[in-house]
């Protein structure tokens, strides 16, 4: 695949891509400073579980909304974030690049924060 993502490039901000969106990944993204960089999260789904109280979802103690979490609204503000539903299938480091199922994007700064399958 050798089309770009749809990411505004900036010149003044180097951008940082974060592979993964669970709690490495947020908790990342939430510390990192957006006025300094361009953070782009990428992950295969478009939300957040919140894994240790999925057996109260399971035995119906709470609804299952109330441990999912859309990133869109857990990062909703901010001015130079993004957000995009992909699975990256490559790192080039070299060339300072992702690719994954939607396109390439070039980074400055990496980090892989895939977690790990329950």
């Amino acid at each position: 695949m050798d089309r770009l993502m749809d990411i505004p490039s900036s010149a003044e901000l180097k951008r940082v891509v974060v592979v993964g969106g669970g709690f490495a990944g947020l908790n990342f993204c939430k510390r990192l400073k957006d006025e300094r960089f361009q953070i782009v999260l990428l992950d295969k789904t478009n939300h957040h579980n919140f894994q240790p109280l999925l057996y109260q979802v399971a035995t119906a103690g709470v609804e299952p909304s109330s441990i999912s979490f859309p990133f869109r609204s857990l990062f909703a503000g901010r001015k130079n974030f993004h957000i995009r539903m992909c699975e990256v299938w490559e790192t080039d480091a070299e060339a300072q690049e992702v690719k994954t199922s939607i396109g390439r994007l070039h980074y400055d700064y990496l980090v892989i924060a895939t977690g790990c399958d329950t």
